[in-house]
């Protein structure tokens, strides 16, 4: 006679069928509603092991910042799909022309030399707003990140 699955695994499977429910519903969901699985657009603060001296209300403080600087604006995804449409099509195009694809190329390349430095315009009119004792900490704490792993910080 063969035993009768006992009432814990009666429970488990119960609670990983309504699990599993509930997963297929939110990615059904979010399918119809037509968004895509993406994150919104922020603007991501590093500059390296400086970056992770400055504490976190200045890292916030610069973050937002950047966010406010048109210079830096992070593209959406209807640019992002734009700008891969452009290149799509510089692919296509026959005959082939590489000089419009070193084109395009170095233009994204002056975009990224751009909002760096504009980013870098950001990092320095902070920090120079500091006072001298918040920058000394700031010096203490550079020196502990840049050296805790190795001369990089990361472990070299």
């Amino acid at each position: 006679m063969a035993r009768r699955p006992g009432r814990g695994l009666r429970i488990a499977l119960v609670v990983s069928l309504a699990f599993n429910l509930l997963i297929v519903g939110i990615v059904l969901g979010h399918g119809l509603s037509g968004r895509r699985f993406a994150p919104p657009p922020r603007v991501e603060f590093s500059a390296g092991p400086l970056g992770r001296a400055l504490a976190p209300e200045d890292r916030r403080a610069i973050a937002g910042e950047l966010r406010r600087n048109e210079a830096v604006r992070v593209p959406g995804p209807g640019d992002r799909r734009a700008e891969m449409q452009r290149l799509a099509a510089i692919l296509e195009t026959e005959p082939f022309d590489p000089e419009t694809l070193a084109a395009h190329l170095e233009s994204q390349r002056h975009r990224g030399a751009d909002v760096i430095s504009a980013a870098q315009r950001v990092l320095v009119s902070h920090i120079s707003s500091m006072e001298p004792a918040a920058r000394a900490q700031l010096a203490t704490r550079l020196r502990e990140v840049a050296f805790r792993r190795g001369p990089s910080g990361r472990g070299d």
